[in-house]
């Protein structure tokens, strides 16, 4: 492992920029300590819809990313006079670290179409791509995540369009993971493919059947999920309350004191590393 994907939040930023920034430096000499590169990821559409400032509830026992929240939230994306402030976000953010070796890429949008409002997102989209671009001399590539297929709706052909590599999610066994980079080398032919989002045991999406294949083909990949921790998200999407701890985990690698959910998939690690 060598990359992390992380998530940054606009109300972070809103409240004190400079408290913002001054974390995320730190998380990002500590990764640099560990050779460990960054793809900051700007906005998210998933999960709760209103998300707030100050100490977060407590997550609900069993349930998969019960207390994650969207950005920048619904009453940003409705409120088109509040839109100026997710501009100035998105340039604040890139221009500060735009030549900073540090961080690999930018991912401008976690999933748009998660919320099921595509045609609200798609112009907000478009607003922050501007906005992005509008940044000179930005050394990282940046990227929108394919996230749901067929290739040809506007949603896609937009990620497309814009992505300096192309990068999509995959949550499905091997043969679906084949497909989708074989429609994305069709329609992309020569640029590089990363797999952000992957990993769902119980769906056949596993670190035995899909490691050799993303090693064969170049792929990049980062699996959802490094330490097991408030998301509980080695529970299944859409797990009941107080779901009993699952024998085999949905997404995450690793128990909070670093030890490995499986020393067969820490061995895989190792041997597919030589």
């Amino acid at each position: 492992m060598n990359t992390l994907r992380v998530f940054l939040h606009t109300l972070v930023w809103m409240e004190n920029s400079r408290k913002f920034f001054k974390r995320l430096d730190t998380f990002l000499d500590i990764s640099k300590n560990n050779n460990l590169k960054i793809i900051l990821v700007l906005f998210d559409e998933c999960w709760n819809a209103e998300p707030l400032l100050g100490k977060q509830p407590e997550p609900i026992p069993g349930v998969h990313n019960s207390q994650w929240v969207r950005c920048p939230g619904q009453s940003m994306v409705l409120n088109k006079t509040s839109w100026p402030i997710i501009r100035e976000y998105t340039i604040d953010v890139i221009d500060r670290y735009k030549s900073d070796e540090r961080v690999l890429a930018w991912d401008l949008y976690n999933e748009p179409e998660c919320s099921k409002q595509v045609n609200i997102i798609l112009p907000l989209l478009h607003y922050i791509y501007a906005a992005a671009r509008s940044v000179r001399n930005v050394q990282q590539p940046m990227t929108i995540g394919i996230a749901k297929w067929p290739l040809t709706t506007p949603l896609a052909l937009f990620e497309l369009s814009v992505s300096d590599i192309i990068s999509f999610h995959s949550y499905g066994p091997l043969a679906n993971v084949i497909q989708n980079i074989t429609d994305l080398r069709e329609v992309q032919l020569g640029r590089p493919i990363l797999c952000t989002e992957w990993l769902a045991r119980p769906f056949g999406s596993t670190l035995f059947t899909h490691l050799d294949y993303f090693k064969s083909e170049k792929i990049g990949a980062i699996q959802w999920g490094l330490v097991a921790g408030r998301s509980q998200t080695y529970y299944q999407w859409k797990s009941p309350k107080n779901a009993p701890m699952p024998r085999v985990w949905f997404h995450d690698v690793l128990y909070p004191n670093g030890t490995a959910f499986s020393q067969l998939e820490e061995q895989l690690y190792i041997e597919i590393n030589h």
